[in-house]
């Protein structure tokens, strides 16, 4: 009893202390958030032409964006209404968009690695950029697309811009940032979703070489990827340290890709 106590007033203290917050907001900034008359966000709408975000103009009353922010959003917004949108349809029939062309369009205009390096073609910007691009993202009327935008952009590489090698940059991450070949995730598995303690591939070390023996599940980008980020357990011990992240080749022999499940949405 007391814990339900304890939760309902906190609750009732969250919800207070939030509506106290939006007193404070100015218009722009309400409006922004998504603060409708009915009291609920107005972002909730289904309306595939609806461009709540992205028509609100620069203010300096924003807690975070800049001018930057809202010209890099304006530059994705000009990509995804010639280059992507009008084609969304199209590729919900055919049952996949075409992930090369369109990571092209994105990758020439730096949306591919907006947090990374200079050197391999990143913009080398911070975090609050990925957020705005992400929430731009969001005005593309097939959902798998920005998620696979996602997995090009921060899952697949992230850890090879902080810890790979110079060679394994260049052959990799550099032509990932500029769009000319995609990549994927590989960590989920049929039997460990994705706890990744608990996976069962493994890549062992024979002269130059690994040996990889496992299989991998829910890959997005994976019919079209170039190269997956694979996550293999390379050694014995603890299960929180036995594992490495390796860049796998798509197109290595014996490496096969298969759909298990198949929904005609627009497969990344």
């Amino acid at each position: 009893g007391q814990a339900v106590s304890n939760s309902m007033a906190f609750f009732r203290s969250t919800l207070y202390n939030t509506k106290q917050l939006m007193k404070l907001f100015k218009p722009p900034l309400r409006r922004f958030v998504g603060v409708s008359t009915a009291g609920f966000p107005e972002s909730c709408s289904l309306n595939p032409s609806h461009r709540f975000y992205s028509n609100i103009a620069p203010s300096g009353d924003h807690l975070l964006y800049t001018e930057d922010h809202f010209a890099l959003r304006a530059s994705l917004r000009k990509i995804i209404d010639k280059e992507i949108n009008p084609f969304v349809d199209k590729w919900e029939e055919e049952g996949q968009f075409p992930a090369h062309q369109v990571f092209k369009s994105l990758g020439k205009a730096g949306f591919l690695g907006v947090d990374k390096p200079t050197e391999y073609g990143g913009l080398n910007l911070d975090f609050s950029y990925i957020a705005a691009v992400a929430e731009e993202l969001g005005l593309i009327r097939c959902g798998a697309i920005p998620m696979a935008v996602g997995v090009q952009s921060n899952m697949a590489t992230p850890a090879l811009a902080r810890f790979g090698s110079d060679e394994l940059k260049k052959e990799f991450l550099a032509p990932t940032i500029a769009g000319d070949i995609v990549a994927c995730l590989g960590v989920s598995e049929a039997e460990a979703g994705s706890d990744a303690a608990n996976i069962k591939t493994k890549a062992v070390k024979k002269g130059d070489d690994y040996v990889i023996n496992g299989s991998k599940m829910w890959i997005t980008s994976g019919f079209q990827a170039d190269w997956m980020c694979l996550l293999a357990n390379t050694k014995d011990g603890p299960p929180h340290k036995n594992k490495s992240l390796l860049c796998l080749p798509m197109k290595l022999p014996g490496n096969k890709v298969k759909i298990n499940y198949y929904q005609k949405k627009c497969i990344p």
